[in-house]
């Protein structure tokens, strides 16, 4: 149960900077990226949406905890914005029922100035509602639950832009695939993207991948689209250890054009995501009707 001194820290929330940051936050998720989805709405993400984790937990646990949480929060976005969370982030898309994702780009660490002035800025801070005031009773509720729902909502939990339901098991798609891209090789993504690709690693058999595999059931594809200098990463969905099983789910994950890096669809814009559904529907998964696996 939250002791006094943590009732009273939470009152902390209705700071008018820490309000703007999370609204800001929601807008720029589900409404500005929609709208514009450029590099713009990629780092506002970012800025507010790290001052704003960080000061609400810093308010949560204050005094006792509050440097280490905002030490913990920077060490952990830094691992988040790296390499080394992708096995973290396939482990979780295996078991989860809904997939996580974020793009690397060291350039989003310049974010972390943004820590400092939230641990020393907020102690100056007048609320613009305080413990006498009417709204107070209903007001706390409702912005820490919309507090929650808004880091749930916008931390990079819509990892997937598509899944495909396959009235086949893994083995016969993954076999089917693997068939497809040897007829195929236009494809397979270039050696000179091979940096866009995860080392595959052995099958249980001892073969290896056609492209990757990050865990015991987890197989990653990689397509390219040569006309659209495009890359298209997609992934069985969750953790199945019966290959055999009559039934499957492909997740189209996300897209680079190089030299880029990779959208999801917190990044991508609406008409980005048709495209490239379409183009991997009518290029990649039409073309697996001819080794016997339907999508639907």
């Amino acid at each position: 149960m939250m002791n006094r001194q943590n009732g009273k820290n939470i009152d902390d929330i209705f700071h008018i900077t820490f309000l703007i940051s999370i609204v800001l936050l929601f807008l720029n998720d589900f409404i500005f990226k929609q709208a514009f989805g450029n590099w713009f709405t990629g780092k506002l993400s970012d800025f507010v949406g790290l001052y704003a984790f960080a000061y609400f937990w810093g308010v949560v646990f204050k005094k006792k905890w509050k440097k280490a949480i905002y030490i913990s929060i920077a060490v952990m976005f830094v691992y988040w914005k790296s390499p080394f969370s992708e096995t973290l982030i396939v482990l979780w898309n295996s078991y989860a029922p809904y997939n996580i994702g974020r793009i690397i780009d060291y350039s989003d660490l310049i974010a972390l100035v943004v820590l400092p002035f939230g641990y020393f800025h907020e102690a100056r801070e007048k609320k613009i509602i305080n413990s006498k005031d009417v709204l107070y009773k209903v007001g706390r509720p409702v912005i820490v639950s919309f507090t929650i729902f808004t880091f749930l909502a916008t931390s990079g939990t819509q990892g997937k832009i598509k899944r495909y339901t396959f009235h086949s098991s893994k083995k016969e798609v993954y076999e089917a695939i693997v068939e497809f891209k040897k007829a195929n090789g236009n494809f397979n993504v270039p050696n000179a993207y091979s940096g866009y690709l995860w080392k595959p690693v052995k099958m249980p058999d001892g073969s290896e991948p056609i492209d990757a595999r990050h865990n015991a059931d987890s197989v990653s594809f990689y397509f390219y689209i040569p006309d659209e200098n495009l890359i298209i990463h997609s992934s069985f969905y969750r953790l199945e250890s019966n290959w055999d099983k009559a039934e499957c789910s492909l997740d189209l994950i996300k897209f680079v054009r190089p030299p880029g890096v990779y959208q999801i669809n917190l990044d991508a814009t609406s008409q980005e995501e048709k495209e490239v559904e379409k183009l991997f529907e009518d290029q990649i998964l039409d073309g697996l009707l001819l080794y016997g696996v339907e999508y639907e």
